[in-house]
């Protein structure tokens, strides 16, 4: 009795886990493939130099840094519904400003590609700055609603709908981790593939209309996700925070000191805390090259490799990810938690020190 109890306790309505992945595969398949397709269009525009897809990677990088934490604050409002509402409409609306953006690029500058990559190199050619000051500003709000959709989905909706039960946990968490890694395996792919055979110009309409013709599809699951799961109707309560009451006063700057003493306090905060080691150690292991971020892919375009042979590449290190995932448990149960930490780590350091080596005589 007390077995058939549990499983009515951990089943989950199948229609509502269905809209619920089809709204996260919607989702992570629309960033994942804005993320790849960004330097590769970077790269064809500006052939002659990196510095474009450098300057690119680190401003959205460097937004997700310094206002990831806004993200966050922006989803632990009580309205579940309409956070993520306005959060769809803000991603969609900034994947399709990005591929306009790199549409006007490609037809005004595909021809003179070399001329203004030479020219943005030095400074010169302010149109090509303008356009691409934009597609950068477009790329950190992608970033900042990329962050705020995962918290919210993954942290909160998982977590609220799966209540005290590890299994429901379990379950939702394999569904959501596995739409991750597949659309990480297969956006890259169809990307590239798509760029090798009806070239960039057509393959940017295609994204772009992929990206928003999964807005309405979205809006619809994630509505019929929040009707099926009455868990979700409870609003949440607002984090106190103890903050000085200050008189009222027409400083223009205020909001920025707020900002800067929040963002303080929380970065002395996680410093401060007994997982800061562990996570500036796993941090260090992205100094590196052997990442197929946006750096590397730009540095594989500039030698010649094909945008399809790139893809390639990338889904194979995706799926030594996938074999990782299916040793982890294993190895935990042989050796224990730690150990298979540590085992890990010299399996990172012992190849990338060869090939670094290799590289270098």
């Amino acid at each position: 009795m007390l077995e058939s109890e549990t499983e009515i306790q951990d089943d989950i309505d199948t229609i509502a886990l269905l809209s619920l992945a089809g709204q996260h595969f919607s989702v992570t398949w629309t960033q994942r493939t804005a993320e790849f397709a960004s330097f590769l269009f970077l790269i064809d525009l500006f052939p002659t130099t990196l510095l474009p897809s450098a300057l690119y990677g680190f401003f959205t990088t460097l937004a997700g840094v310094l206002f990831g934490g806004n993200a966050g604050s922006f989803v632990d409002k009580p309205s579940r519904l309409k956070v993520i509402r306005v959060n769809i409409i803000a991603a969609k609306l900034a994947v399709a400003s990005l591929y306009s953006l790199l549409l006007v690029m490609t037809l005004k500058f595909s021809d003179e590609a070399n001329e203004a990559g030479r020219n943005i190199k030095y400074g010169g050619h302010a149109p090509v700055w303008v356009l691409f000051s934009f597609v950068g500003f477009t790329g950190c709000i992608m970033k900042l609603s990329d962050i705020a959709m995962s918290v919210a989905i993954e942290r909160d909706w998982v977590t609220t709908i799966a209540g005290n039960s590890e299994a429901r946990l379990t379950r939702l968490n394999l569904w959501m981790r596995r739409i991750d890694l597949g659309c990480k395996l297969i956006a890259p792919l169809f990307t590239g593939l798509l760029a090798g055979t009806v070239g960039n110009t057509i393959t940017i309409i295609i994204c772009g209309c992929i990206a928003l013709g999964g807005l309405g599809f979205e809006l619809v699951w994630i509505n019929i996700v929040w009707k099926r799961f009455p868990e979700l109707h409870s609003a949440r309560t607002p984090l106190e925070v103890n903050v000085p009451k200050q008189p009222c006063s027409k400083n223009v700057f205020r909001p920025i000191q707020e900002w800067a003493n929040t963002s303080y306090k929380d970065w002395h905060s996680f410093i401060n805390s007994p997982v800061f080691p562990s996570s500036l150690s796993i941090s260090l292991l992205y100094f590196t090259t052997l990442s197929f971020d946006g750096t590397m892919i730009s540095w594989l375009k500039t030698n010649t490799y094909s945008d399809a042979l790139i893809s390639g590449m990338r889904g194979i290190a995706v799926c030594t990810g996938l074999v990782g995932t299916a040793l982890m448990p294993i190895l935990e149960k042989r050796v224990g938690l730690a150990r298979a930490g540590n085992w890990s780590i010299w399996y990172v350091v012992l190849p990338s020190h060869i090939v670094w080596t290799d590289s270098v005589s």
